[in-house]
């Protein structure tokens, strides 16, 4: 079965079809996860991730032209988007090492009077 046919199961919702894709796919997307990521879990998690993607986008109406090229960038992508994830929960040192307690009551107004009139997006860290 080729990957046109492939695609056109799944269109009609055909978990068959799934299977199929993931036997033939799944090895190499690991491998391609894998040298992007050089972790296991992210390799498996962005492999299957995919997958349930896959599915739940052709099973609702949309179309794949090139069903290789979208599994290897959906990969891609969900790699990348688990490293901008995986980056903004590392941990922070102790609050003390940011907080100055030794600001008066004047430099604290100033700072907070600066902060609120900056935009609301760009308040946030």
């Amino acid at each position: 079965m080729d990957d046109n046919e492939m695609t056109a199961r799944l269109q009609k919702g055909d978990i068959t079809a799934l299977e199929h894709v993931y036997k033939e796919y799944a090895d190499k997307l690991y491998s391609f996860a894998i040298s992007i990521s050089k972790k296991k879990e992210t390799a498996e998690d962005a492999v299957a991730d995919v997958f349930v993607m896959l599915y739940s986008y052709l099973s609702s109406g949309r179309r794949v032209d090139n069903l290789k090229a979208f599994l290897y960038t959906s990969v891609r992508n969900t790699v990348y988007d688990n490293f901008k994830l995986s980056s903004r929960n590392l941990p922070f040192p102790d609050d003390d090492v940011f907080v100055d307690n030794t600001l008066d009551m004047s430099e604290k107004l100033m700072i907070y009077d600066a902060l609120n009139r900056l935009p609301s997006d760009e308040r946030e860290i």
